[in-house]
């Protein structure tokens, strides 16, 4: 995983280069964010303290070999954790 192509990315980049019709630029022109990953193995209430330390609202989850199996939010794992919440 070389990193995240966020929201914040994706607007810096259309501000720099407002100009350039940039429909077929390839991702790789983009500045990538730094990616701190997750475990998959984690419990749910450790993924959530480790959402805390690193203030993250979502990461990558990568395998025991260092593949993408997915991204998780703290919303994910908040309703894994808590259970879903009705409206009273």
């Amino acid at each position: 995983l070389l990193g995240l192509v966020t929201a914040a990315t994706l607007a810096a980049t259309l501000a720099e280069r407002w100009e350039e019709d940039l429909r077929e630029a390839p991702v790789r022109e983009l500045e990538l964010e730094p990616a701190m990953v997750m475990p998959e193995g984690l419990r749910p209430e450790d993924a959530l303290q480790f959402f805390h330390v690193n203030n993250l609202e979502r990461a990558p989850v990568l395998d025991s070999t260092g593949c993408l199996v997915g991204m998780i939010s703290q919303a994910d794992l908040a309703m894994a954790v808590c259970g879903r919440v009705k409206p009273a």
